[in-house]
């Protein structure tokens, strides 16, 4: 972005076959008032017999 000020974004995801789960990770990490922040976010969804979550 110029000046020493960046944005960097990690997005990890991980699916279960047998448990047909989901689990994801994003990573946002950035200086842009002069400081590093780091922000972590999770989700998942989940199917089961009786319930879907997304």
């Amino acid at each position: 972005m110029g000046k020493g000020i960046w944005i960097g974004t990690l997005v990890f995801e991980k699916y279960f076959m047998r448990v047909k789960n989901r689990v994801v990770l994003v990573v946002i990490i950035d200086n842009i008032y002069g400081q590093t922040d780091v922000r972590a976010i999770s989700t998942g969804s989940s199917e089961g017999m009786i319930f879907n979550f997304d």
